[in-house]
């Protein structure tokens, strides 16, 4: 039977007093349960039932229809009734629920799932019980003389909204039992919920896990974090625990913490004419009580966090407090209510791995609320994912989205989002005001701050990607005139910030919406420019600090920190685009080389942003404190071109910034940009310019004593030097010096570069050993750091030595992942390389085959080189000398092998071929 699907009826079944059972008659009891398992599955499969889990001495079924389940339900009954069990006699409570069902590994999970279990426990042996979704689907389709007796509304463990309870009676089952075994009983005046509740499984574990332990659990988190939804779940769960009573305090409509105390005697029924009096009266109440009290909105009274510490003197007292800060007295445990979990948009997701998600399980359930025939789909899937993630999981934000359903479907609900918080409202009448619209959420605890706080608030909304304790004095407080930590731990403390630590040191950020809402409190207050200009001279001081460390590596003392702050980098520079050309320039220059030293991870929008910034200072280019700037620029534009294959763009840069650099007398940055010109040079097959500008950086680098310089400008002399024929040897000892040199400054990766580069040059004279040995010397180091293009150039050793050596799988897969990497990278030329490179594989192969075979691997051969070369016309990245002398001598085999005419035919149609066609082919 194919587990059901979509809607589905639950059957859960439990032995009733099975313990004592077993205590009494184990050996009986074997055989009894051998045969009730035997009996429960007959009667679910008889009824087309899927039998999914076994638990204890009950049984799990699911069924596509509710009058099959109530069948087996029935059927199931009767055969325990007939069975002669001896004096091992078994009945069975039984209980059926409908819902949707949610399935991972080939189980049930869920909603529906609980809900079904919990119906099941209110029953008692020989009893089946029905909740109210699954009579509904029963009525008018009842077996013939059944009939359905209300068994009144009753609140199930675990659930916070009652549930109406059905039984079926029918002829030939017992029909009279005692009353449900229900939480009914149980003293709460915990609130209905109106709305099911999504997730939070592990949460709600751990904060009753808390609670084992701690007399006071204070839930915090921003507005609309869930934490009041979250602490009245986990008192619903706990029902049973607290015989005295689990008692809900509302205190958000109180201001004033003396009245804190009135509003906890009120819930407990109890009063006294004065404070003192109620405090007495309260504390002999609790004394022999087992009690918890959910304490919820406690942040605009927190002052009267001694109330609760008094109420906590009675020994079986608890407090489930929601706060946006903590209470800050002993024995309090706090838990950061975490915000939901969250696709991510940029990753390929089923459907049914998508609705896993927490904040898209919420949204869906909150959007069919309002629009019973919503449903998510391959159409709507990628904007509900994307909105979930731009909302950072925020429950109250994703439901006011999800509310905008009955209007807009996802699709367009986005371009909508770009100012959340006047989009995210609700016009629910049963809402508390601040639960009405994000900014009212906000609100809320931005008014809970004082003056310095709220000055505080919304001069970090200028940072981007968070900020360390000592940015936030710069920008901040630049007079002095505030405590910043005090500041700051309070912000975090009422969870307007949030902490983090990278790269070894606090960080603290601010969740995306109420950054828009610090946003619009720095606008209005007229500080916004001020605090723009002081952001910027942060970040441009950050950068400039670490410019000069480029050149003595290794980088990781100085690219961590940096990368750190590439949000605020860029947030300070689009602003200084606008605004301050002079100091834009000086902060792309610093902070782009800091990160395209060696790779660039990001060529592209790193090209983008540093003509930008040249283009906005050319009316200033005459200015002499600009010059450093300007060839900074200059020599990371050319580095950027250079990632992307742009040779002769990057050396003409590059030139121009050496000039810059010759007349300023700076010998360290003219020694580096004389390494990116000999890397310039030789891609653009001028052996002799670059030989000349890598022995001028070798020789600044030798006289200055710039250890790092000479093995860096050592290793790309010896790339060069590997491209004249016989060279090898003399490359060979380049590259080993530059490997001892690295090694002494422990620069591993740099160590493994030049191991890459050695295997390179191996391979080049076919010394396929050697080449594999200094391959698995680098690789390790190499895939650690995360460099993009020097993995790729590894993995083109790789896929070469394999070419080489026939091995035509491993190669063909090596091409294939280059493929796609040099297209996220955007380098059209090196995509152009790989699929000549397949070629290449194509024909040594078809050697191998029959002429059939031969025939076709030739074609694709000549099909491929076609699109290589329309590839290379376009990005205007003609071959090395290398590069051409291997592939003139190939065509040439090509055209012996297949025939010219054949060889022309396949290779015009792979000219017409799109980027994205010739990939495919590949």
């Amino acid at each position: 039977m194919i587990a059901p699907a979509g809607t589905v009826t639950f059957l859960f079944t439990d032995i009733e007093g099975s313990t004592a059972l077993w205590e009494r008659y184990p050996d009986a009891m074997r055989m009894a349960l051998a045969r009730h398992d035997s009996l429960a599955r007959e009667t679910v499969e008889s009824s087309g039932g899927h039998i999914f889990k076994l638990v204890g001495d009950g049984v799990c079924a699911a069924f596509t229809g509710a009058r099959a389940a109530l069948d087996a339900a029935l059927g199931f009954q009767r055969a325990l009734l007939t069975e002669p069990w001896g004096p091992a006699a078994i009945k069975a409570r039984t209980g059926l629920h409908t819902g949707e069902a949610e399935m991972r590994d080939g189980d049930y999970f869920g909603t529906a799932v609980n809900r079904a279990a919990r119906v099941m426990a209110l029953a008692h042996g020989g009893q089946v019980l029905l909740s109210a979704a699954t009579t509904e689907l029963l009525r008018g389709n009842l077996p013939e003389a059944a009939q359905l007796v209300d068994m009144g509304e009753h609140r199930l463990k675990g659930l916070l909204n009652p549930e109406r309870i059905w039984q079926v009676s029918v002829p030939g089952l017992r029909s009279e039992f005692p009353p449900l075994v229900s939480l009914n009983a149980h003293r709460n005046n915990l609130p209905v919920q109106l709305t099911s509740f999504i997730g939070r499984e592990s949460e709600i574990k751990a904060v009753k896990r808390l609670l084992e332990t701690a007399r006071l659990v204070t839930l915090t988190g921003p507005g609309g974090t869930g934490k009041t939804r979250l602490s009245l779940q986990v008192a619903a769960e706990l029902l049973d625990t607290f015989p005295d009573g689990v008692w809900f305090v509302e205190l958000a409509p109180i201001s004033d913490p003396s009245l804190v105390r009135p509003a906890i005697a009120h819930v407990l029924g109890l009063s006294a004419p004065s404070d003192e009096a109620l405090r007495d009266e309260l504390s002999g109440y609790l004394r022999d009580k087992k009690i918890l009290l959910v304490l919820d909105n406690f942040e605009q009274v927190v002052a009267a966090a001694t109330v609760v510490r008094d109420l906590l003197a009675a020994p079986d007292v608890r407090a489930l407090v929601s706060s946006r800060e903590m209470l800050s007295i002993a024995g309090e445990q706090e838990y950061a209510v975490p915000l939901l979990s969250l696709p991510d948009p940029g990753r390929p997701t089923s459907l049914a791995q998508l609705t896993q998600c927490e904040s898209v399980r919420l949204f869906i359930e909150r959007a069919q609320a309002v629009k019973s025939d919503f449903a998510i789909n391959s159409d709507n899937a990628p904007a509900v994912a994307e909105i979930c993630y731009r909302l950072d999981g925020l429950p109250l934000a994703i439901e006011l989205a999800a509310a905008r359903v009955r209007l807009l479907p996802p699709q367009h609900m986005l371009p909508q989002l770009s100012n959340r918080l006047r989009f995210l409202t609700s016009s629910a009448r049963d809402l508390p005001r601040r639960q009405q619209t994000l900014r009212g959420a906000i609100d809320w605890s931005h008014d809970l701050l004082s003056a310095d706080e709220q000055a505080l608030f919304r001069r970090f909304a200028c940072f981007a990607g968070g900020a360390t304790l000592e940015a936030v004095e710069a920008v901040c407080n630049p007079d002095g005139a505030t405590n910043v930590l005090a500041g700051v731990e309070s912000l975090a403390n009422k969870s307007l910030l949030r902490q983090y630590e990278a790269h070894g040191e606090p960080r603290f950020t601010m969740l995306e919406m109420v950054r828009e809402y610090a946003r619009e409190k720095l606008e209005q207050s007229g500080e916004a420019l001020r605090q723009r200009e002081l952001h910027l001279d942060c970040y441009l001081a950050v950068a400039e600090r670490a410019e000069p460390l480029v050149y003595a590596g290794p980088q990781a003392e100085w690219l961590n920190p940096l990368d750190a702050e590439r949000d605020n980098v860029r947030a300070a520079l689009d602003w200084a685009l606008a605004h301050d050309p002079a100091r834009a320039l000086r902060l792309t220059g610093a902070a782009m080389l800091c990160w395209s030293s060696w790779a660039l991870a990001e060529a592209v929008d790193g090209r983008r942003l540093l003509t930008a910034a040249l283009a906005a200072a050319r009316p200033l280019a005459a200015a002499a404190a600009l010059q450093r700037a300007r060839a900074l620029a200059l020599m990371t534009l050319g580095i950027a071109a250079g990632e992307q294959g742009d040779n002769g763009f990057a050396r003409v840069c590059v030139t121009d910034s050496i000039a810059i650099f010759r007349a300023l007398g700076e010998r360290q940055r003219l020694a580096f940009a004389l390494s990116v010109l000999g890397l310039s040079c030789m891609l653009n097959d001028d052996q002799p310019a670059s030989r000349d500008a890598l022995e001028e950086s070798i020789a600044l680098s030798r006289a200055s004593g710039d250890t790092w310089l000479l093995g860096r400008a050592l290793s790309f002399l010896g790339v060069t030097t590997t491209l004249s024929p016989g060279s090898y040897a003399a490359a060979r000892d380049l590259f080993l010096e530059c490997i001892r040199l690295f090694q002494q400054l422990d620069d591993q990766l740099a160590v493994a570069i030049a191991y890459q580069h050695l295997g390179r040059a191996a391979c080049d004279v076919g010394d396929y050993g050697p080449a594999r040995e200094y391959y698995a010397l680098a690789l390790p180091v190499i895939r650690a750091s995360n460099k993009t293009l020097f993995l790729n150039m590894a993995v083109t050793g790789l896929a070469d030595i394999a070419r080489h050596t026939d091995d035509f799988a491993e190669a063909r897969g090596h091409y294939h992942q280059l493929i796609g990497e040099w297209q996220r990278l955007g380098n059209r030329g090196a995509i152009a390389r790989v699929l000549e490179c397949l070629a290449f594989v194509d024909m040594r192969e078809g050697r191998t085959r029959g002429a059939t075979g031969s025939a076709v691997l030739f074609r694709h051969a000549a099909l491929l080189l076609g699109a290589a070369e329309a590839l290379r016309e376009a990005a205007a990245s003609p071959m090395s000398a290398n590069e051409r002398v291997e592939y003139g001598r190939e065509v040439m085999d090509l055209q012996a092998l297949a025939g010219e005419s054949a060889v022309r035919a396949a290779w015009a149609l792979g000219r017409t071929l799109t980027p994205a066609q010739a990939q495919a082919a590949a």
